[in-house]
């Protein structure tokens, strides 16, 4: 017969075991495809002009209506809370009343760690590195910069059914240096690549996800 003591140190042992198995129960791994579209926030931004053949140069404002943005992510999620994608995005500045709009295509990799997923919600944050196509329209013409790009974000979101998630995201996205314009024959413009963008995204995964909110027929 078994004493109390080695009972209690058997059910210990047992529970130990089980965790890793409930651990990995609730993971969440395989490719997915995400589609994201909203809005750009960061209306201003600093710019330096300079004209050809004098030392000289002036600092202003560049002013920007809000813009629109887009994005299409393929991604692979390697288990229930970290996940990496390769980010292609575009943004469209409008122009104020200085006559400034802008526009950028993006593709940036990331990185995202995603928290409470096993409960059908979950947030999640992270970044990236890559680089923008970026172009620059004024009254004095256009040009077009290639800058090296950063971006930390985050959101939050729910898993609908075994396949299909949709979140709310934030992300901030900055050249790492100021790109430089030359916008006709005597002048050029310098400014750095920052904005904040907000969005709503569809995320479809190929693998089966294990804890969605809404039961459905193929699940």
């Amino acid at each position: 017969m078994h004493s109390p003591s080695s009972v209690v140190r058997s059910a210990a042992v047992a529970g130990f075991a089980l965790i890793p198995s409930l651990t990995y129960a609730q993971v969440d791994s395989g490719a997915y495809l995400a589609g994201s579209f909203g809005v750009d926030l960061q209306n201003s931004r600093g710019t330096t002009t300079s004209t050809k053949g004098t030392a000289g140069s002036a600092d202003g404002t560049a002013h920007f209506g809000t813009g629109v943005t887009a994005m299409l992510t393929p991604g692979l999620a390697l288990n229930n809370s970290l996940r990496t994608d390769l980010e292609l995005g575009y943004r469209d500045k409008p122009a104020k009343s200085d006559g400034i709009s802008e526009q950028a295509y993006t593709a940036i990799a990331n990185v995202w760690v995603d928290v409470l997923h096993q409960y059908g919600y979950f947030i999640y944050f992270g970044g990236g590195l890559g680089g923008a196509d970026l172009h620059l329209h004024t009254n004095n013409g256009s040009d077009s910069s290639v800058p090296a790009v950063w971006q930390v974000g985050g959101g939050a979101g729910a898993a609908l059914t075994s396949h299909w998630e949709v979140s709310a995201d934030f992300r901030r996205l900055s050249g790492f240096s100021r790109s430089k314009f030359d916008l006709d024959n005597n002048s050029a413009l310098k400014t750095r690549l920052a904005t904040n963008a907000v969005t709503l995204s569809l995320r479809y995964s190929f693998g089966s996800l294990s804890t969605p909110l809404l039961s459905t027929s193929d699940d």
